[in-house]
């Protein structure tokens, strides 16, 4: 449950990073197996500071792991620095099959971990980065209702729309461009789309609307 200290807490923390708290850059999530949320900085923040705080980044290396599982993953190593300091950092993903378009998705998935996992820890924020939650079983932190709270129905209208956006679009655009779309705007896994909350299905579904008016593909 996220409390009005909580929400305090992740205001404070936009503020005390330059950030602009009505944007809500950090977030609350509920992890399974913790009985508290966990706060994580949405993917726009990376960007954002690197900016604010005049910080650049070098991809030290990059490459594929594979076991004798069948396992593959993409990893990639990032240094963030400024004049005096400098903090690297590792970001690993799975590769879903070992097609070269899969592969190559995954390997810039990695890199983009990489970098803002270092830039988090090169500021020392006390947060994960919303692309650590992938290998994560998560679910909407839970708030106090209020006369904010959308109605049942309108999620439920949201979530049919989503679904049948995306089964089009599966149609025309292909299963792993869906996929893709989804996982850019919500880079977590989910059993069902009962398990994202009203504003990460607003995302999904403005990203399955970005890829249905592309023409270019």
């Amino acid at each position: 449950m996220i409390t009005d200290a909580m929400k305090e807490q992740a205001r404070k923390l936009a503020l005390q990073y330059g950030l602009d708290p009505d944007t809500h850059p950090f977030r609350w999530i509920q992890v399974r197996g913790q009985d508290e949320p966990v706060l994580y900085a949405d993917r726009t923040v990376v960007d954002q500071l690197l900016n604010i705080h005049n910080l650049s980044v070098d991809i030290l290396d990059q490459g594929f792991e594979r076991f004798d599982s069948g396992l593959v993953i993409a990893w990639a190593k990032a240094r963030v620095s400024d004049t005096q300091r400098s903090r690297v950092s590792l970001g690993a993903v799975r590769a879903p099959s070992h097609s070269a378009h899969a592969l190559a998705n995954a390997l810039m998935r990695a890199e983009t971990k990489a970098i803002r996992r270092a830039v988090i820890r090169f500021l020392a924020i006390p947060a994960l980065d919303e692309s650590e939650l992938d290998t994560m079983e998560t679910s909407p932190a839970e708030e106090p209702k209020n006369a904010d709270t959308a109605p049942e129905e309108d999620r439920q209208t949201l979530i049919q729309k989503v679904q049948e956006l995306a089964q089009v679009l599966r149609q025309t655009k292909g299963d792993l461009a869906v996929r893709s779309a989804i996982w850019s705007a919500v880079p977590r896994k989910a059993s069902s789309p009962d398990d994202y909350s009203l504003d990460e299905l607003r995302r999904i579904y403005t990203a399955l609307e970005t890829i249905a008016t592309d023409t270019s593909a």
